[in-house]
Formats: structure tokens, C-alpha cells, sequence
């Protein structure tokens, strides 16, 4: 089941974000975003804090789309707190669907009743 709502998240995430030219962030503007954000993500306290916090779940994949494009471009090998900042938000953004799902299973059998009749 945790797999088949990764890769949900996953068509998700492709599709808001289809058709939208990507930006990459400065440097320097990285630099900030992982100062203030990296207290979100450093512990499990913390983690479950986000998964159940304030944020809209638009938010923290807003925050992981622009950590992981920090990592690509400025992330360094063996240290990169930018992609442990991004799985972090990207982890709770999935497990915010995951509960959606839980609390909504024809939201589900849906999905699954058209992807199996082959609409994509």
C-alpha cells in the first residue's frame, strides 16, 4: 500500500506542477531557506510536528520541490542537508495524502477502478 501511494503522490506532484516553468532558486536564497527550515526536520518530535502541523500540504511540497532544486545545484556529495530537507517536507506532504486516502476510500477505489479501466 505505501508503495502504490508514493507513486500517487508522485502522478500527484507531476501534475500540479505540469506546465510551469521551474525556477531555480539562488544560492543564496537555498542558504536561507534551509536555516529557517532545517528546524522542522531535525528531529522525529519535529517530524511528526509537520506531518500533523499548520502547513498546507501545498506548502511543504512547495518546500521540497525548491530543497530538492537546491541539491541538484548546489548540494554537495556525503553532506547535503538540502535533500535531507526535501525528503523530510516530501515524506509529509506523502503522508498527508496517505491519511486523506485512509479517511476517504472511495477517493481510492476510484483511482484505482480508472486506472485499472486505463484512464491516465
Amino acid at each position: 500500500m505505501n508503495r502504490v501511494v508514493v507513486m500517487f503522490a508522485l502522478v500527484f506532484t507531476a501534475s500540479m506542477a505540469h506546465g510551469q516553468q521551474v525556477q531555480v532558486p539562488t544560492e543564496g536564497q537555498c542558504k536561507v531557506d534551509k536555516a529557517v527550515w532545517s528546524g522542522d526536520v531535525i528531529s522525529t518530535s519535529a517530524l511528526k510536528s509537520l506531518d500533523e502541523g499548520p502547513l498546507p500540504a501545498r506548502e511543504l511540497l512547495r518546500r521540497a520541490l525548491e530543497m530538492g532544486q537546491c541539491s541538484v545545484a548546489y548540494g554537495k556529495p556525503g553532506q547535503d542537508l538540502y535533500a535531507s530537507i526535501a525528503n523530510a517536507y516530501k515524506s509529509s506532504y506523502d503522508n498527508r495524502i496517505a491519511s486523506f486516502l485512509e479517511r476517504h476510500r472511495d477517493f481510492w477505489q476510484l483511482f484505482i477502478d480508472e486506472d485499472a479501466a486505463g484512464h491516465r
